[in-house]
Protein backbone atom coordinates (compact mmCIF):
# COMPACT_ATOMS: atom_id res chain seq x y z
CA UNK A 1 0.00 0.00 0.00
CA UNK A 2 1.76 3.25 -1.14
CA UNK A 3 0.56 6.53 -2.53
CA UNK A 4 0.59 7.98 -5.99
CA UNK A 5 3.46 10.05 -6.85
CA UNK A 6 1.81 12.96 -6.76
CA UNK A 7 -0.99 12.92 -3.87
CA UNK A 8 -0.77 14.66 -0.61
CA UNK A 9 0.77 12.17 2.35
CA UNK A 10 0.01 13.41 5.77
CA UNK A 11 2.49 12.04 8.35
CA UNK A 12 1.57 11.69 11.82
CA UNK A 13 3.68 9.93 14.71
CA UNK A 14 1.74 6.64 14.14
CA UNK A 15 0.52 6.88 10.70
CA UNK A 16 0.95 7.79 6.70
CA UNK A 17 -2.29 9.32 5.58
CA UNK A 18 -3.37 9.81 1.61
CA UNK A 19 -6.12 9.50 -1.03
CA UNK A 20 -6.23 6.75 -3.41
CA UNK A 21 -7.38 7.40 -6.97
CA UNK A 22 -10.85 5.38 -5.81
CA UNK A 23 -11.45 8.09 -3.21
CA UNK A 24 -10.80 5.41 -0.18
CA UNK A 25 -8.66 7.03 2.16
CA UNK A 26 -5.55 5.47 3.25
CA UNK A 27 -4.13 4.77 6.67
CA UNK A 28 -0.84 3.16 7.14
CA UNK A 29 0.28 2.70 10.58
CA UNK A 30 3.79 2.58 11.16
CA UNK A 31 5.87 -0.71 11.32
CA UNK A 32 6.19 -1.67 15.43
CA UNK A 33 3.90 1.12 16.75
CA UNK A 34 2.47 1.00 20.07
CA UNK A 35 -1.13 3.30 19.17
CA UNK A 36 -2.31 5.78 21.56
CA UNK A 37 -5.17 7.78 22.29
CA UNK A 38 -3.18 10.14 21.26
CA UNK A 39 -1.83 8.53 17.92
CA UNK A 40 -5.82 7.73 17.31
CA UNK A 41 -6.81 11.63 17.58
CA UNK A 42 -4.09 12.24 15.39
CA UNK A 43 -4.81 10.02 12.94
CA UNK A 44 -8.78 11.05 12.61
CA UNK A 45 -7.66 14.78 12.42
CA UNK A 46 -5.59 13.73 9.46
CA UNK A 47 -8.40 11.74 8.02
CA UNK A 48 -10.86 14.84 8.46
CA UNK A 49 -8.11 17.68 6.54
CA UNK A 50 -7.96 14.91 3.82
CA UNK A 51 -11.62 14.35 3.45
CA UNK A 52 -13.14 17.81 5.00
CA UNK A 53 -16.97 17.57 5.97
CA UNK A 54 -17.75 14.31 3.77
CA UNK A 55 -17.39 10.86 5.80
CA UNK A 56 -15.15 8.96 3.96
CA UNK A 57 -14.34 5.13 3.84
CA UNK A 58 -10.85 4.21 5.32
CA UNK A 59 -8.59 1.14 4.44
CA UNK A 60 -6.11 0.68 7.44
CA UNK A 61 -3.10 -1.00 7.21
CA UNK A 62 -2.89 -2.17 10.56
CA UNK A 63 -0.08 -5.29 9.28
CA UNK A 64 2.82 -3.67 11.20
CA UNK A 65 1.05 -2.35 14.61
CA UNK A 66 2.43 -3.86 17.77
CA UNK A 67 -0.27 -3.02 20.36
CA UNK A 68 -3.21 -0.18 20.74
CA UNK A 69 -4.24 1.05 24.31
CA UNK A 70 -7.95 0.45 25.14
CA UNK A 71 -8.45 4.59 24.64
CA UNK A 72 -6.70 4.22 21.58
CA UNK A 73 -9.47 1.31 20.67
CA UNK A 74 -12.76 3.86 22.55
CA UNK A 75 -11.92 6.32 20.63
CA UNK A 76 -12.99 5.10 17.72
CA UNK A 77 -16.55 4.79 19.35
CA UNK A 78 -17.25 8.20 19.50
CA UNK A 79 -19.71 10.57 17.25
CA UNK A 80 -17.08 12.80 16.08
CA UNK A 81 -15.34 9.38 14.25
CA UNK A 82 -18.31 8.39 13.10
CA UNK A 83 -19.04 11.42 11.60
CA UNK A 84 -16.00 11.12 9.51
CA UNK A 85 -15.77 7.79 8.67
CA UNK A 86 -18.23 5.92 6.34
CA UNK A 87 -16.72 2.51 6.03
CA UNK A 88 -13.77 0.46 7.61
CA UNK A 89 -11.57 -1.96 6.44
CA UNK A 90 -8.68 -2.95 8.55
CA UNK A 91 -5.88 -5.09 7.30
CA UNK A 92 -4.40 -7.44 9.28
CA UNK A 93 -1.14 -9.96 8.71
CA UNK A 94 -0.32 -11.77 11.91
CA UNK A 95 -1.90 -13.20 14.99
CA UNK A 96 -0.92 -9.68 16.57
CA UNK A 97 -2.78 -7.76 14.48
CA UNK A 98 -5.53 -9.87 13.74
CA UNK A 99 -5.86 -9.92 17.55
CA UNK A 100 -5.56 -6.22 17.95
CA UNK A 101 -8.09 -5.69 15.05
CA UNK A 102 -10.82 -8.02 16.54
CA UNK A 103 -10.52 -6.48 20.04
CA UNK A 104 -11.03 -3.19 18.05
CA UNK A 105 -14.23 -4.59 16.60
CA UNK A 106 -15.73 -6.26 19.64
CA UNK A 107 -14.96 -3.34 22.05
CA UNK A 108 -15.82 -0.22 19.73
CA UNK A 109 -18.81 -1.28 17.62
CA UNK A 110 -18.89 1.99 15.52
CA UNK A 111 -21.66 3.63 13.96
CA UNK A 112 -20.20 3.20 10.64
CA UNK A 113 -19.34 -0.51 8.44
CA UNK A 114 -16.25 -1.65 9.75
CA UNK A 115 -14.50 -5.52 8.62
CA UNK A 116 -10.98 -7.42 9.22
CA UNK A 117 -9.31 -8.30 6.01
CA UNK A 118 -5.79 -9.97 4.46
CA UNK A 119 -6.23 -8.79 1.55
CA UNK A 120 -6.43 -5.75 0.19
CA UNK A 121 -7.78 -6.17 -2.79
CA UNK A 122 -10.95 -8.18 -1.05
CA UNK A 123 -10.74 -5.47 1.28
CA UNK A 124 -10.93 -2.18 -1.74
CA UNK A 125 -13.97 -4.58 -3.19
CA UNK A 126 -16.12 -4.76 -0.04
CA UNK A 127 -15.58 -0.78 0.56
CA UNK A 128 -16.61 0.11 -3.22
CA UNK A 129 -19.57 -2.44 -2.85
CA UNK A 130 -21.15 -1.09 0.58
CA UNK A 131 -20.15 2.74 -0.66
CA UNK A 132 -22.91 4.85 -3.01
Amino acid sequence: MEPQRDCRVIETRATRQWTGEDGIVRSQIRPGIDFTVEDSAESLAATRSISGDVPVPVLVDGRGVRSATRESRLFWASDEVSATISAMAILVGSPVSRMIASFFIRLVRPGFRLRIFSDEAAAVRWIKEGCP
